[in-house]
């Protein structure tokens, strides 16, 4: 049965939906024409040859019982700024792999002591000094997205309107760190301002590449300075390192699992181009065989997330280009990766 014309009123809402439509479309292709790709930095270049010697050098998916970030000896790289407001930098120890600080820091003194000279934030006395003295009158949102979506609004304040975040990350491979500042004059706390707290949620920086540890084989492979025999080298140096690190507090066992690396969309975009990456899948599966018996041999379980994930490899096409978070590889790797684990025992199948 054909549908009825719609009347005046309903070909103005089509049309202003159609319009709506096609301004959204043309503002998302301007604007990912024109971005950049993400500056990249490397939270470790280099595996030392020998064991790993202390807890917080060592990955674990386990924060309940690890020592606090040790911010002595880090290395600082500026990040480059979106807002003359705020100026960024990323610091971190030789040899962490998964953890990092990053501070945010207002760039002129005259507008932190107009900021912090904002009237009380509570009525209590007692709150009031502890917001000055532990978090300041700015307010951020710090993210990462990628291998491991993690965010936190709890910033260590330093004095001055420098702002500090100890971010301890549990997935391995890259991800991308993003800051937003939301608040200012104490209005993220605020319980005397009758009026509502304004937010800016004023982006920060560009997406920050930031290289996770153990996630080897994927990223090495992009890399046309990077050989078929290093990568078992590097391989083998690094679940040596992890063999070494000391058990987390209160178990007396783990069990190790390597899951080899995930099948590679065909991109052929110009981030690909540019940075000339060199993952084809030809390639990747003689590493996949090669890793899977190294890590056999050093008594490992092996996840073979190669072979879950080669069928869906185009899908990643018409997401990310890189993840297979939205397939159905997911479930199996994740079946394996438990039952591999032992985490359920058979009386609870």
């Amino acid at each position: 049965m054909p549908f009825d014309k719609p009347g005046p009123s309903g070909q103005r809402w089509l049309k202003a939906t159609t319009m709506s439509l096609l301004f959204t479309t043309l503002a998302s292709i301007l604007l990912f024409s024109k971005s950049k790709p993400p500056a990249r930095f490397h939270l470790q270049n280099t595996l030392p040859s020998g064991l790993l010697s202390t807890i917080d050098s060592c990955p674990s998916p386990y924060n309940v019982g690890r020592p606090p970030i040790n911010h002595e000896g880090q290395s600082c790289e500026i990040i480059p700024s979106n807002n003359g407001v705020f100026g960024m930098e990323l610091c971190r120890q030789p040899h962490t792999c998964n953890e990092f600080t990053f501070r945010i820091k207002r760039t002129n003194l005259t507008a932190c002591m107009a900021s912090e000279a904002s009237p009380d934030p509570s009525r209590a006395p007692e709150l009031s000094k502890w917001i000055k003295a532990n978090r300041g009158a700015d307010a951020f949102l710090v993210r990462t997205d990628g291998a491991e979506r993690y965010a936190t609004v709890s910033d260590t304040y330093e004095g001055n309107c420098s702002y500090s975040f100890d971010v301890r990350l549990k997935n391995p491979g890259m991800v991308y760190l993003q800051a937003w500042w939301t608040f200012t004059n104490y209005q993220a706390y605020s319980e005397t301002d009758e009026a509502w707290p304004e937010q800016h949620l004023m982006l920060l920086d560009a997406p920050i590449a930031l290289d996770i540890f153990v996630s080897v084989a994927a990223h090495l492979a992009a890399s046309h300075e990077f050989s078929t025999s290093q990568y078992t080298q590097k391989l083998q140096s690094i679940l040596s390192a992890i063999e070494g690190c000391p058990l987390p507090q209160g178990l007396s066992r783990r069990t190790l699992v390597y899951m080899t690396v995930p099948a590679q969309p065909p991109r052929s975009d110009e981030y690909v181009r540019e940075w000339a990456d060199r993952r084809t899948n030809v390639r990747l599966q003689h590493w996949e065989k090669l890793g899977t018996e190294v890590a056999l041999n050093a008594g490992w379980s092996v996840v073979d997330q190669f072979e879950l994930t080669l069928p869906h490899n185009l899908e990643p096409l018409h997401t990310d280009m890189a993840h297979y978070l939205a397939t159905d590889a997911m479930d199996p790797i994740v079946d394996e990766v438990i039952g591999k684990t032992g985490i359920c025992g058979e009386e609870s199948i």
